[in-house]
């Protein structure tokens, strides 16, 4: 079997440990009759690249269990090589006698397989040392097809999830591989191991049963999607695949499932699944994507639309094209606008149909499939037949329901937000955002909203702006400072009835330039680095910041205010001497100045 590739030493090991836990031993010289069984771990017909070392053994066997040898006792043994092609001469190795293999492991010899001469019948001859006190010498034949068994898969064809598709695989070898026969036809290929995978839907043993008679049919044992068996006495595996749900099926109804045969022989076959004949229906209605809806849903505000998708189904969730789906609502009918009351079945799904209500309440909308598909047990054993008569079909229906609100002005939640938040320089443009969420987090559309400014100029409290919310809850004011100070924001936000109050600011001011310097006429004296920050006389009583940069992080060492100068000295313990130290200082903003930072000075 091609696993990896084993040392000779590797492949013994193994075998004893297979042997240990398989069999019990006892010495030879207790059996009065020894046999031995040859044996191929990858079957009595495989592909050339199937074969690795170890893969053939001899076993001595007392007829019934395995029996350790004597270490003087030696399997000598030979092969006969005939290859696969027209009057093709067997061909004896070794050419001179027969091989000596003297190492076992439990009486299990590694016979390895002359594997160069490629494909074709490989005859093993195999004779064990006479031992004394045994009744004669043993010996064992093998035969094995090597390298040009051919498969197929087919019967696989066209069907609907839920019910059984039966398939074969077949292999076979070349006519006379197996011995001389009469036929001229390919040598079945029996009591080989293969397995076999599927990519879509799963092998299954069928209908479980017992099942009871009316109920829905179709639900079929998954036994995974890799199934493994053995080929009978004509080199046949059968076997059945079925499928359930599966997301191919959305986007057309259809899916190709490839059943193939795993390992060195190639084989495939294919199902087209549909369901175009569903076994039994259902129908669904589902609220659409957030991508089809104009507005938020689930709670929906009185007088948005909601947007459905409405799907048959059959009854795994596999949608069903095509089909007449009756729908209708109940609610506070007079108050409410719906799409429509028929829908053909497909499967987009971009908004099938739409319920508006204009006041708060709870829609609910029914999709009905008339005399839906139905298939059935028809008795206990899991068998099941579908129902012809439309009459006796049930119908498939299928409900959701949607939730509207109206707004609370009370409840819900107003902000406003500055596009600054940080004095700026005069002649900035500043701009004030209202925002208004309702009681379920969605934002307020139609809202009115005024906005009041008091500075920095000559403006006084007046109504500079009246603006309603707009589909992101929105409303935004913009203005430009043209004097240093600060300008106080109101906005009024308001439904037409009630009315909540948001205040803001901005500040503007002038450029400060800050300039950080050793102190003049003063000594360090080696224990004290002393700095000078200075800025505008605008900037006084501005908060200063002064910190020491190591290894690009600054540590903060001292913090005055600006005085009537715009200035102030620092004197910060030296540490490091006669190392240098870097310095950076940051000037905090006023209402008329704004923030700086000056440039790095190194202090010895």
């Amino acid at each position: 079997m091609k696993t990896v590739k084993t040392s000779r030493a590797l492949a013994l090991g193994v075998t004893a440990a297979l042997a240990a836990s398989a069999f019990s031993y006892s010495p030879a010289s207790a059996a009065p009759s020894l046999t031995l069984d040859a044996r191929s771990q990858d079957g009595k017909a495989f592909q050339v690249a199937d074969y690795a070392d170890g893969d053939i053994t001899v076993q001595v066997t007392d007829g019934t269990d395995a029996v350790d040898v004597d270490d003087s006792q030696d399997l000598r043994y030979s092969w006969t090589v005939t290859p696969f092609a027209p009057n093709a001469t067997p061909v004896t190795l070794p050419a001179m006698g027969a091989d000596v293999q003297a190492t076992d492991v439990k009486g299990a010899f590694v016979v390895p397989l002359p594997i160069s001469q490629g494909p074709g019948t490989y005859k093993l001859t195999a004779v064990l040392d006479e031992p004394a006190g045994t009744m004669g010498a043993p010996t064992a034949t093998l035969d094995l097809a090597v390298g040009t068994s051919t498969a197929t898969i087919d019967g696989l064809g066209a069907s609907t999830p839920g019910l059984v598709q039966e398939g074969t695989l077949t292999v076979t070898a070349p006519d006379n591989t197996f011995g001389t026969d009469l036929d001229s036809q390919p040598d079945p290929v029996a009591g080989q191991a293969y397995s076999l995978t599927v990519d879509h839907g799963f092998f299954t043993g069928g209908e479980a049963t017992p099942s009871r008679i009316g109920d829905e049919a179709g639900n079929l044992t998954n036994l995974g999607t890799r199934l493994t068996g053995v080929t009978d006495a004509n080199g046949v595996l059968k076997f059945d695949v079925g499928i359930a749900r599966d997301a191919g099926f959305d986007d057309d109804g259809r899916v190709a499932a490839t059943v193939k045969l795993s390992g060195s022989l190639a084989a495939s076959d294919v199902v087209d699944w549909s369901t175009d004949d569903t076994l039994n229906g259902r129908v669904a209605i589902r609220t659409s994507p957030t991508s089809e809806q104009t507005n938020p849903v689930n709670p929906t505000l009185a007088g948005n639309q909601t947007y459905y998708d409405v799907f048959a189904l059959d009854q795994f969730g596999n949608p069903v094209d095509d089909q007449t789906i009756y729908l209708d609502y109940t609610g506070r009918l007079k108050d409410y606008i719906a799409d429509d009351t028929e829908f053909q079945s497909n499967f987009d799904t971009i908004g099938d149909i739409f319920v508006v209500s204009n006041v708060a309440d709870r829609i609910t909308v029914t999709g009905t499939w008339e005399s839906a598909p139905s298939y059935r047990y028809i008795n206990n054993q899991g068998g099941a037949a579908r129902v012809t008569d439309p009459a006796a079909r049930p119908d498939a229906v299928g409900s959701t329901a949607t939730t509207t609100y109206e707004i609370d002005f009370n409840a819900s939640r107003y902000s406003m937000s500055s596009s600054v938040s940080d004095t700026v320089r005069v002649g900035t443009t500043v701009t004030q955002t209202v925002r208004a969420v309702d009681q379920q987090g969605n934002p307020i559309e139609g809202f009115q909203v005024r906005f009041l400014r008091f500075g920095p100029d000559a403006t006084n409290g007046d109504v500079v702006a009246t603006k309603s919310t707009n589909a992101l809850g929105e409303a935004t004011y913009s203005f430009i400072g043209t004097r240093r100070g600060r300008a106080l924001i109101t906005a009024e936000v308001t439904d037409g009835n009630r009315r909540k109050e948001l205040n803001g600011s901005a500040a503007f001011g002038a450029a400060v330039n800050a300039r950080l310097a050793r102190t003049k006429g003063k000594s360090s004296g080696g224990r004290v680095d002393r700095l000078t920050v200075s800025a505008t006389k605008l900037a006084k009583g501005a908060r200063v910041n002064l910190y020491k940069v190591v290894k690009g992080k600054q540590k903060l060492v001292g913090s005055k205010k600006l005085g009537k100068t715009g200035t102030a000295a620092f004197a910060i313990r030296d540490r490091n001497k006669k190392a240098k130290t870097k310095y950076v200082a940051v000037v905090r903003s006023t209402s008329t100045s704004i923030a700086d930072q000056s440039r790095a000075v190194n202090v010895r």
